[in-house]
């Protein structure tokens, strides 16, 4: 089936020259599929694993995405305390380590885009965004990774610390007895 469209262009769209104008669009459907999930039975087990009914297979998948979600919790909570850190904590960094850190991810990016046979001209042009704009991006990122790391080496710091600290006292009260 065929079916011709013509569509006023969203606010939404990254060329704003293009806002609100009209296009044509033509869509051509040649297939429709659909997919239908098998049946949970004895022989669909036999591909899944080594489960003795449909019940314990059920279960595993239950416990599995349940452990899925804890996890993902887990890190939206840590992703969350970090950012607060990240945000509330007053680091000057020395100019060079930010530039350090910048090198780094600059020929990090670079050996990538080599990789691929991809140019760098041609990688900005696709995101649509400058020169300018992808070293700012860079900048942020080399800052807020430098910040991570001074935070975590600090919080170790001081976790090695108060484990010392418990054990000396321990040792006192082991003495003492």
């Amino acid at each position: 089936d065929k079916k011709s469209e013509r569509l006023t262009l969203p606010d939404e769209i990254a060329n704003k020259e293009l806002v609100g104008k009209q296009a044509d669009f033509s869509i051509y459907v040649k297939d429709i599929k659909r997919k239908s999930l098998p049946e949970i039975d004895g022989e669909f087990l036999k591909n899944m694993g080594d489960y003795k009914d449909v019940d314990e297979f059920r279960k595993y998948i239950k416990d599995k995405m349940l452990e899925q979600k804890k996890k993902i919790r887990r890190g939206k909570i840590i992703e969350d305390i970090l950012n607060y850190l990240l945000d509330n904590t007053k680091i000057d960094l020395p100019e060079v380590m930010i530039n350090n850190r910048i090198k780094q991810i600059e020929d990090e990016f670079d050996s990538k885009l080599k990789e691929q046979k991809v140019k760098k001209g041609d990688y900005l042009k696709a995101l649509n965004i400058t020169e300018d704009k992808f070293g700012e991006e860079i900048r942020k990122r080399a800052i807020r990774e430098i910040k991570e790391y001074l935070i975590f080496d600090a919080l170790g710091k001081a976790e090695k610390g108060n484990i010392n600290r418990v054990m000396r006292i321990s040792i006192r009260k082991q003495r003492r007895l």
